[in-house]
């Protein structure tokens, strides 16, 4: 259940409430910057001599243009998330929780040396390295492994309440009233995701909320994460990859292979499915997240209006014309691409 914090964290705040916290012994040299880019939270990168370390609040109402909010208990979710994962993925695939404030919705944890940066700048910049990409795939797979059709973690991460509100609703409800013409593929889509529970899903497995350096990996942002539809990660990160190559169209062929390297990857690590079993439902959702990056609540700011307009012939012809290979999707955005 929601109730509101009790204190809503800024620059200026931050450091009395450390020092409050006991998280701080003293004040002293302190080096406080707000990170930019995120739209669900407030976060705040602290520095002193001692500790780099981030604070992570969750918002209520999102940072976009539309009207949408989201529950504060997600932030739970993500510490406990982000615990569970230090349990099994490699050190540094994922920060550590150093301090909680769960009535506030609030958490620190450590922070990606200074000399990461996100792999979606890198991407949109036209570097594109696909050993990152295949690490990607691996790692999903690996979260999957660990969770599929196990009932304890359905029992621990049961609820998929940020899936209809962060994704569904925002996503794929929202395109179905902007194209009416998708409206039946997309109400398929949604009744068999939500009906889809086999492993932990994060919903959020992208780019922007990759930290890399070389091919050393940091995820971070998992407050999405629920027991629900293994299609929809892989989907999630392949839609910025095939978005991004429209955006730099002159190098897709290099975000085609990266594609081709995630879902190679992620089949290869994976003990519980097989490209036959799950590639036509990854495929349905890229085709929707893809339409949705244009025209649902969150749409994709890099985008211009030339590549938006491309990219609603694109999504339209995967959802609507019986696409169901990753193959196919990347002949689809070549060929519109090479029209062009």
């Amino acid at each position: 259940m929601n109730h509101a914090p009790k204190i809503s964290i800024t620059v200026e705040n931050v450091v009395a409430y450390l020092l409050e916290k006991r998280f701080l012994a003293r004040e002293g040299a302190v080096e406080i910057a707000e990170v930019p880019g995120g739209v669900a939270s407030t976060v705040i990168r602290i520095r002193t001599g001692e500790r780099d370390v981030i604070l992570k609040q969750a918002l209520y109402k999102l940072k976009v243009k539309a009207d949408w909010t989201v529950p504060l208990w997600r932030s739970h979710v993500e510490q406990d998330c982000i615990e569970f994962f230090c349990s099994f993925l490699p050190e540094g695939t994922v920060p550590k929780v150093l301090f909680k404030d769960r009535e506030n919705y609030l958490f620190i944890m450590t922070a990606a040396p200074a000399d990461f940066e996100l792999w979606k700048t890198q991407l949109l910049r036209g570097t594109v390295n696909q050993t990152v990409a295949a690490k990607m795939g691996a790692i999903v797979a690996e979260i999957q492994n660990r969770t599929f059709d196990d009932d304890a973690v359905r029992a621990r991460y049961d609820d998929n309440t940020i899936y209809t509100t962060g994704r569904i609703d925002p996503y794929y409800r929202v395109i179905q009233h902007v194209h009416p013409e998708v409206r039946e593929a997309v109400d398929r889509l949604i009744e068999r995701t939500l009906a889809t529970r086999r492993a932990l899903t994060t919903v959020d497995i992208s780019p922007k909320n990759t930290l890399v350096k070389g091919d050393s990996i940091m995820l971070i942002d998992h407050e999405g994460a629920h027991f629900g539809d293994p299609s929809f990660d892989p989907a999630f990160l392949l839609n910025h990859l095939f978005l991004k190559s429209v955006r730099n169209s002159a190098l897709r062929s290099e975000y085609f292979q990266a594609a081709r390297n995630f879902w190679q990857a992620y089949l290869g690590a994976h003990h519980h499915v097989a490209g036959s079993e799950i590639e036509k439902d990854v495929v349905e959702h890229l085709g929707c997240l893809m339409l949705a990056r244009v025209d649902g609540k969150s749409p994709a700011e890099y985008l211009r209006e030339p590549e938006k307009a491309l990219l609603r012939e694109i999504s339209k012809e995967i959802i609507l014309g019986g696409c169901a290979t990753l193959s196919g999707v990347e002949s689809v955005v070549d060929a519109k691409l090479g029209a062009v």
